[in-house]
């Protein structure tokens, strides 16, 4: 009979302080999250779940989960009209080596879908720390994105 070693799934963080963003156009971080080096191992992945509220109207809010900080990854991603909130899933994995992964799909309404969008890879050094950025960008500077709670899991996988 083979020996069946279960993947150990860890929360690195959690908060459901509200974190609002007002007056800016620009992306901006909400929440820096950072996965400790050698966490995920040559087969592991890091899940993040961020929960946003925001002022309901026709313009565009984008929000986004990124890995390997603002300018890195998109993990997920939508831009937001005539909608209140927003729950998203980014997951991102080691593909059988520290230094390459797969993310994706971005641009999705939700992770559990089809979509048009390819998927993304990124070559990470997951053997070093890696920041999970959760960001939020406004094309009103008057209305509000807020994220309401978010969580940050590894599994890892040798």
């Amino acid at each position: 009979m083979p020996l069946i070693i279960p993947q150990r799934r860890r929360l690195i963080a959690q908060s459901a302080v509200a974190v609002p963003l007002t007056g800016t156009a620009v992306e901006t971080a909400l929440a820096t999250v950072s996965i400790p080096a050698g966490s995920m191992g040559p087969n592991g992945r890091v899940i993040a779940v961020g929960y946003f509220s925001m002022t309901n109207s026709a313009n565009t809010k984008t929000l986004r989960i990124r890995w390997n900080g603002i300018s890195g990854s998109v993990m997920t991603s939508s831009g937001l009209t005539t909608s209140a909130t927003w729950r998203t899933e980014g997951e991102v994995a080691n593909r059988n080596a520290t230094n390459s992964q797969v993310t994706g799909p971005n641009n999705a309404a939700s992770v559990y879908n089809q979509t048009p969008t390819a998927i993304t890879t990124a070559s990470v050094d997951t053997t070093a720390a890696v920041d999970v950025v959760f960001t939020g960008a406004l094309s009103n500077t008057g209305e509000t994105i807020t994220l309401e709670y978010y969580r940050v899991e590894v599994v890892y996988g040798g």
